[in-house]
């Protein structure tokens, strides 16, 4: 049979569709017999061993169904021990690499860059960086007998989740030493640290020189945890639950015009040796803020001792919406207080539930004419064992404004709310009672005694009562004194 050329070329082409055809089927029936996988960044189903991950890293895997399941599959991964996996209850797969967020990884694991913060802090430094989080897996970590030196801002120690991180020192000596410049952007900060080991006497030192330094998510127990305050220091503490050592004073004040924010912290002293004060700021501060805390007073002297007289700083407290209590009366050697007031101060407390065993406002140490005291309180329920207020002194200072509103003010063992039994003339007194309730031992009579002998005083009552019916304030010239 002949074919004209037009079919000739039909025939041709057919002929070539067909080879064409015959040659994919071949070559895929190749690839199901000797699989590879040129590319591994991409998703590779049927991958032979020549896929050796020399092109990048590999961001799926899929297996054949029940290759692996649920929480008996295992994966083995090759590489930098920084990988970490985990398979879920429903078989999904997760690869995590620390690395991915910070090249400054501490662990005790023979794993990670570092084996001590210091040194993962010493090579951030070498490598000149301005801001950096040190990861820290679990362990202990010690800092000897002396403090280390933080002088630079930005930098992060960040322990890993579960509160094992622990820094320890060989002696009260040891610990860290933060003096950086004041930085309102960058900070020194310690996250998800426990300072001191349990019952540790050693405990850990933290002097902030200077600069900003936050502590957030941290702990400690029954460890003789410290920090001291330099000169306009910035202190950050937030929720945290600390339970520290007595009869050392939490934080000290070892220069002037520091500040102090606490919020958000449970803090529990729960035991040791009576003494000491939450803050002592014998050199004056600036401001100390404590917001919504639930803080027992159990073993300590006080809450914030104040400063001595001649103090130039501001001197500002502020406490709101905290519970403050003692759970164990430990009979110190005076009775626990909120504020020990000597030198100049002015406090402010709002929306707060406070019982303890000794007083509000405490004063024992004479001032000067000089002295400036004010104390402000609103919306508080108060119950102390002895007086609200008790300043035990014969010079309470050239001016004293006590200004009550809107509280419940509960004396349980004493007839006088307000005691000032040995002021002299020449102190100045202010006292504004407004929309007050007042329960004392006092049936009738005294509520209220003043200094003897008396000294002028302003004293302004208005929409307040004493539930037992007292009426009589003694020994301070009164004026408006009307209850309800």
């Amino acid at each position: 049979m002949r074919t004209t050329p037009r079919g000739q070329w039909v025939l041709g082409f057919m002929l070539t569709l067909l080879a064409l055809i015959f040659a994919v089927v071949a070559f895929g029936l190749a690839l199901r017999i000797w699989p590879t996988c040129q590319d591994c960044n991409t998703i590779c189903t049927a991958c032979n061993a020549s896929c050796n991950n020399q092109s990048g890293k590999i961001t799926m895997i899929i297996t054949d169904n029940n290759t692996l399941t649920g929480i008996n599959g295992t994966l083995n991964i090759t590489g930098l021990c920084g990988i970490h996996t985990d398979i879920d209850s429903s078989g999904n797969l997760t690869i995590s690499d620390l690395r991915e967020l910070s090249k400054y990884i501490v662990g005790q694991d023979n794993c990670s860059e570092f084996t001590t913060p210091q040194d993962a802090y010493n090579q951030a430094i070498s490598d000149g960086v301005t801001a950096a989080t040190i990861y820290i897996k679990p362990g202990i970590y010690t800092f000897g007998d002396t403090l280390f030196p933080i002088t630079t801002p930005g930098i992060t120690f960040s322990g890993l989740p579960g509160g094992n991180v622990i820094f320890m020192s060989n002696a009260t000596t040891g610990g860290i030493s933060v003096t950086t410049p004041l930085d309102m952007v960058n900070f020194v900060i310690f996250q998800g640290i426990t300072f001191g080991g349990i019952g540790d006497t050693n405990g850990f030192l933290l002097n902030v020189t200077s600069g900003q330094t936050v502590i957030t998510g941290c702990f400690c127990l029954n460890s003789n945890w410290r920090i001291g305050m330099g000169d306009g220091a910035a202190l950050t503490i937030r929720d945290s639950q600390l339970n520290t050592l007595p009869p050392s004073d939490f934080i000290t004040g070892i220069g002037t015009d520091f500040s102090v924010l606490i919020e958000n912290v449970d803090m529990y002293v729960t035991q040791g040796v009576v003494g000491g004060h939450v803050i002592n700021a014998p050199l004056g501060f600036d401001n100390i803020t404590i917001f919504t805390c639930d803080i027992w007073l159990n073993f300590y002297d006080g809450l914030i001792a104040g400063p001595l007289s001649g103090s130039t700083s501001n001197n500002l407290v502020l406490i709101r919406l905290s519970e403050i209590a003692e759970t164990i009366f430990a009979a110190p050697i005076f009775p626990t207080h909120l504020i020990l007031q000597n030198g100049p101060i002015n406090v402010n407390l709002y929306f707060n539930v406070i019982n303890v065993d000794g007083y509000i406002l405490y004063q024992n140490v004479n001032s000067v004419t000089a002295d400036v005291h004010n104390l402000l309180m609103a919306y508080n329920n108060v119950e102390t064992g002895n007086s609200t207020i008790r300043l035990d002194v014969s010079v309470i200072g050239g001016v004293n404004d006590i200004n009550l509103f809107h509280n419940r003010l509960n004396s349980v063992n004493v007839q006088d709310y307000l005691y000032i039994p040995t002021a002299t003339a020449g102190d100045g007194l202010n006292i504004k009672l407004v929309f007050t309730s007042i329960e004392t031992t006092a049936i009738s009579g005294e509520y209220c005694l003043g200094p003897q002998p008396a000294i002028t005083a302003n004293y302004l009552v208005a929409g307040s009562i004493h539930l037992g019916g007292a009426t009589v304030c003694n020994g301070v010239t009164q004026t408006n004194v009307a209850f309800l």
